[in-house]
């Protein structure tokens, strides 16, 4: 047997010195070359060493092994992975045929140490000698618990190249090492708490020539895996077994690149707060092209289609500067007219559940939004209903429109027009009702007084300005001015399931503010109920949607009839006027901590005054009070009623403890009721000073007292 062993120093070589060596082999029976390194076919390649061996057939068995093999155009890809140099590279073709034009690998195995899984890999290549192109073929690669077959079509040295990526059952999960690093730098890095199992199938090709020039091709995790799973710490974006088909085609335009995909969602869940989305009834689709700017960080989003068959479609076009203050410029959003209903079943259930557990939405929705400089949106409803158990709206049509600033040459703004064809509000209706709007920047104004009709009066508002939308809640602001027309209170008491009244409840609301969190009344609201006046003065609310609201103002009672009120709160009927005040009215998370109240008998009041046994009995139990009369107690059962003079009792709220007070002094105590007629009642209370909670439970029990007795 023939054999020859060479040694060089070193060997620069371009374009296939290696395969001169070739026909060398056929007057050997074999050929071992040792180089310290080797330049060839765009790569370089240290310490190589070649063995040649002549099969029985004719053909040819080779071996290459190198330190190291370094690819200048695999660089860029391989930066940042800790290793841009392939090593320990093993090459064995176990028949090399040889032809005029080209140079054939049959059957090869191909090692690296960084990819040990390809010890089992099949390679085949075709290398023709005129123009040094080559076709590789590696197929059956071990990789991410899957396998892999690559593809390599190049054209030769400075020309095109393409590379045809398959992968089957993959799963980055079960990557490690240097492959792992390679995986993590190829793809964009996930947010912070972000974790994503991805298992799938694909299939990419990839063309280019100094440089990667284009990508196409699909991606999916359809079949007996599990799909796609995104979750964050936070638990506010998670996906569960998501399966999916991702067509992709990215193109180089001169330094920027153009992309288009479509995705198709075919089954699994989508939660992203505070939507759930279960893929089941219909697949979604979602379809994008893209122009992305690296020169200029911009992402020109010529089209992204998003369409639920009849349950949601969508579409939206713009620009994206990524972190930028005002990162969408030119952004046109269109949602189609879309069933509400179904937008509840597939996207707000979840939501609602949570929020509003019993809210049924019907009809249809659709708008439009254009945001730039100058920016506009339009909402328009259809038939659309909102109800809940005890409230709802029916039948709302009409159209929102928004602008953010005022047009130019001081063009009309199109005002927003709504209409209802009735409001339940629990066991209160409201007939049908229309409003007209403006909407501009972040204020809301009511074009034109808004009146409905409410049992036999009616309510009308006259104002209503809302400015700071879109802002924080804290920032907003909002004035309002109505007024209510005498409403049948024995139809309001009817309505409501209270006992039944007489008289009249009418009110006027000069103007109501909110501004800095704090909401108070300019001026006087004047209610007119119990067929007297109950007015509030200087009345403010602060943080009323916070924890800890504070409410403060003084109100005063005028000639409020005594035997409505009374007959209301079940206290026990007393006839007569009443007038009162209650000043420094001070709550705390709408607990009283401060105040200074009076009720009594108005001076001049001439109307008759007569109190029941009920009434007398809740009244002693105020003050720790007792019933004294001129008569004997046997007496006193013959009567339901009795005759007083005037009737007074006061509480000055400090520190837990009400300070009480009556008509007028009396021995070791204070008058509330003092009698006049015959039979004589008085009601003296003796305790000064008492417990609020105490008496606040007083008053709560008088409201539901039986009638007292009498023995």
């Amino acid at each position: 047997m023939k054999k020859i062993t060479c040694q060089f120093t070193q060997w620069l070589i371009c374009n296939g010195l290696f395969f001169v060596l070739v026909p060398a082999a056929w007057a050997l029976d074999s050929l071992n070359l040792q180089m310290n390194s080797l330049q060839a076919v765009g790569m370089e390649i240290t310490q190589p060493q070649f063995q040649l061996e002549l099969r029985a057939d004719n053909s040819l068995s080779v071996k290459l092994k190198a330190a190291k093999l370094k690819i200048p155009a695999l660089q860029a890809l391989l930066q940042g992975t800790g290793s841009t140099t392939l090593k320990q590279l093993e090459l064995h073709c176990a028949q090399l045929i040889d032809t005029a034009n080209k140079l054939t690998c049959v059957k090869g195995r191909l090692t690296l140490a960084q990819l040990p899984v390809y010890r089992n890999s099949l390679l085949r290549f075709e290398y023709h000698k005129p123009s040094a192109a080559l076709k590789l073929w590696l197929t059956g690669i071990k990789l991410g618990g899957g396998r892999v077959n690559l593809h390599v079509n190049w054209q030769g040295p400075g020309k095109r190249w393409k590379l045809n990526i398959q992968l089957k059952n993959f799963s980055h999960q079960r990557l490690s090492g240097w492959w792992l690093r390679l995986w993590q730098k190829s793809l964009p890095k996930l947010p912070t708490g972000f974790e994503l199992t991805l298992p799938l199938n694909a299939e990419l090709d990839l063309q280019g020539k100094t440089t990667l020039e284009k990508i196409s091709g699909t991606i999916s995790s359809r079949g007996k895996q599990k799909g796609l799973t995104l979750n964050n710490a936070q638990g506010t974006i998670a996906t569960e077994n998501l399966k999916f088909e991702l067509a992709l085609n990215l193109r180089q335009v001169k330094q920027d690149w153009a992309i288009s995909t479509r995705l198709k969602l075919y089954s699994g869940a989508v939660y992203a707060e505070p939507a759930f989305i279960e893929v089941q009834k219909a697949p979604i689709i979602i379809q994008t092209e893209l122009d992305w700017s690296a020169r200029k960080s911009r992402l020109h989003v010529r089209k992204l289609h998003y369409l639920h068959k009849d349950i949601l479609e969508w579409q939206a076009r713009g620009f994206y500067f990524p972190g930028k203050a005002s990162a969408f410029k030119k952004l046109h959003l269109e949602l189609f007219p879309s069933s509400l209903k179904n937008l509840q079943k597939y996207y707000l259930q979840a939501w609602l559940e949570t929020a509003q557990s019993n809210l049924r939405l019907r009809g249809l929705i659709s708008a439009r939004l254009d945001w730039d400089k100058a920016s506009s949106a339009t909402l328009t409803l259809s038939r659309v209903s909102l109800s809940t158990a005890t409230t709802s709206i029916r039948s709302i049509n009409g159209s929102l429109h928004w602008l953010s600033e005022k047009p130019p040459n001081n063009a009309p703004i199109k005002p927003s027009q709504i209409s209802w064809s009735g409001l339940q509000l629990g066991t209160l209706s409201l007939p049908a009702a229309y409003c007209k709007l403006q909407i501009l920047g972040d204020k809301l104004r009511l074009l034109q007084p808004w009146k409905s009709r409410l049992l036999d009066g009616s309510v009308t508002l006259n104002t209503l300005e809302i400015s700071g939308l879109g802002g924080k809640p804290a920032n907003y602001s909002a004035k309002l001015s109505a007024n209510f027309k005498p409403i049948s209170m024995s139809a309001l008491s009817h309505t409501l399931g209270f006992p039944e009244l007489g008289g009249e409840l009418a009110a006027v609301i000069p103007a109501i503010h909110y501004q800095k969190q704090q909401l108070r009344i300019e001026g006087a609201l004047l209610l007119k109920v119990f067929d007297g006046d109950v007015i509030i003065h200087n009345l403010s609310l602060q943080n009323p949607f916070g924890e800890t609201p504070q409410l403060r103002g003084k109100v005063d009672f005028k000639q409020l009839d005594l035997e409505l009120l009374t007959r209301f709160f079940e206290f026990g009927e007393i006839s007569g006027r009443l007038d009162g005040y209650i000043r420094k009215l001070h709550l705390y998370n709408w607990q009283p901590v401060a105040f200074d109240a009076w009720f009594g008998t108005p001076e001049k009041d001439r109307s008759p005054h007569k109190i029941s046994q009920k009434a007398l009995n809740n009244l002693s139990s105020l003050g720790g009070a007792s019933v004294t009369d001129a008569l004997s107690r046997s007496i006193l059962r013959v009567f339901s009623a009795f005759s007083y003079a005037r009737i007074g009792w006061g509480c000055v709220l400090k520190n837990n403890t009400c300070q009480m007070s009556g008509v007028e002094p009396a021995k070791q105590g204070y008058y509330i009721v003092k009698g006049g007629g015959l039979p004589r009642i008085d009601v003296i209370g003796f305790n000064h000073r008492v417990n609020w909670q105490t008496l606040l439970q007083r008053l709560k029990s008088a409201t539901n007292i039986g009638a007292p007795i009498i023995e």
